[in-house]
């Protein structure tokens, strides 16, 4: 109360030194047009379509945005305002089973595995902003609410331009996909053609607001993008932000993605040789890599087939279907007859689905499901199975868990090194890393036939 009285205090000081009454002074404000337009918003965000008020700051929009919480507040719809927030790490502000945190994260445009363990307060103001929304879309997602909205104010507009297209179209894409309204407010005109609402308000400095219907239109796809061939030193420029450390094998073609108002790169396709062996290939190919010798084998995989082994956005530019666009442009003009990729990913994040690729998700591994059985025997939860600390305890806690792990790792070349260096500690150190890092993995695996 005291607080209160001192700043009305201040508030006439301030009146006085310019020779005005505190009765003369009207806020800049227009509650009256708010009040008016918010339940036709209200309706046409409850039918699930996408709103958004434009124009410049001081016009109203907030007042707007306000109004009409207040309006959908006496319906029964499950609103939702984004709000940034800068406790936990990205999996743990979430507070979602990891299928459904993965998902959102990628439909935010965050699918990125080095984020996973990145306090949201380290974020960057695009990070954050993405978070938001990746919190709002578990939210509402949850609700069973036979009408879902969500509000959000000052929309990308404290963001970079890539940064904020993207979040708008990656908004559009989970809206449209999920049914949920969206009320927006922004001061950024060039978002209208990125969130393509269905409806336009205009906002005014001292004039009413004027209301625009757009029909939801899309824009061209990725228009400002150009796609052409690429080199090894783009891949090089981007591979920081892909998830699998290192470069690929046998790299045959590269493309490229470049933002053609701004002259950037972002973001890139690697094509690569294929490996020999590969369980779903059987899936999508019947008998065609598994008959005849071994030499016959090889020549066919050589000769008919490539493998899209890396696909990097810039983090600005992710969720804008930019990955979708450099797939579908190289099949389009592949290399070879079959195309052939594999994303750890891809339950989340099925961009290779979207360009036209079909999906084959295989079952473990014999030896993966030997080992996952006996570590559930052994008590281990599912998360521990990442915990290379805790893993190593429990293997050298239980002998016979162990010799599991040995047997499994001894029965692939490519987890054989978790049972070579010298000396035990060392030995159950590298098989955590080794059950870590490939025992759980769950990746999709995609095939395309050129007709």
């Amino acid at each position: 109360m005291r607080d209160a009285q001192e700043g009305r205090w201040r508030v006439l000081a301030c009146c006085a030194r310019l020779g005005v009454a505190l009765d003369d002074l009207h806020p800049h404000d227009v509650p009256g047009h708010a009040s008016v337009i918010a339940p036709r918003i209200a309706g046409d965000a409850e039918r699930a379509r996408i709103v958004l008020a434009v124009g410049p700051s001081g016009s109203g929009k907030s007042c707007l945005l306000r109004a009409v919480r207040a309006e959908l507040a006496t319906h029964r719809a499950r609103v939702h305002a984004v709000r940034a927030s800068t406790r936990d790490v990205l999996p743990g502000a979430l507070h979602a089973c990891p299928k459904t945190t993965l998902s959102c994260l990628a439909a935010a445009g965050l699918a990125d595995a080095t984020l996973l363990a990145t306090p949201a307060s380290r974020l960057s103001d695009g990070q954050r902003a993405r978070l938001a929304l990746a919190r709002a879309m578990v939210a509402l997602q949850r609700s069973r609410a036979a009408q879902r909205v969500l509000v959000i104010d000052e929309l990308g507009s404290n963001l970079d331009t890539p940064t904020a297209r993207s979040l708008a179209r990656a908004l559009n894409a989970w809206a449209r996909r999920e049914r949920v309204g969206v009320v927006a407010a922004t001061v950024r005109d060039d978002l209208v053609a990125y969130l393509a609402p269905d409806i336009v308000v205009r906002t005014h400095l001292g004039a009413s607001p004027v209301i625009e219907s757009h029909g939801g239109e899309r824009a061209e796809a990725l228009a400002h993008l150009r796609i052409e061939p690429g080199s090894r030193e783009d891949w090089q420029s981007l591979a920081r932000f892909h998830y699998r450390p290192g470069d690929p094998a046998t790299i045959v073609g590269v493309l490229r993605a470049v933002d053609i108002e701004r002259e950037e790169l972002a973001g890139v396709l690697v094509v690569s040789m294929p490996t020999l062996n590969a369980l779903h290939r059987d899936l999508a190919w019947p008998d065609r890599y598994t008959r005849g010798c071994k030499r016959e084998r090889a020549r066919r995989i050589n000769h008919e087939l490539r493998c899209i082994s890396r696909v990097v956005v810039d983090p600005r530019y992710r969720a804008a279907g930019v990955a979708t666009s450099l797939v579908c442009a190289y099949l389009r003009n592949t290399l070879t007859a079959a195309t052939e990729a594999i994303a750890a990913m891809g339950a989340s994040c099925p961009f290779f689905e979207r360009a036209g690729m079909t999906a084959y998700h295989t079952p473990p591994r014999p030896r993966d499901a030997r080992l996952l059985d006996a570590l559930v025997h052994a008590g281990v939860p599912e998360h521990l199975v990442a915990d290379v600390g805790g893993l190593s305890h429990l293997l050298g806690r239980h002998p016979w868990l162990k010799r599991e792990a040995v047997a499994w790792a001894r029965k692939s070349r490519s987890t054989r090194g978790g049972i070579t260096r010298h000396g035990d500690a060392a030995c159950v150190q590298s098989l955590a890393q080794c059950i870590a890092r490939h025992v759980s993995l769950a990746p999709v695996t995609y095939a395309h036939v050129v007709n």
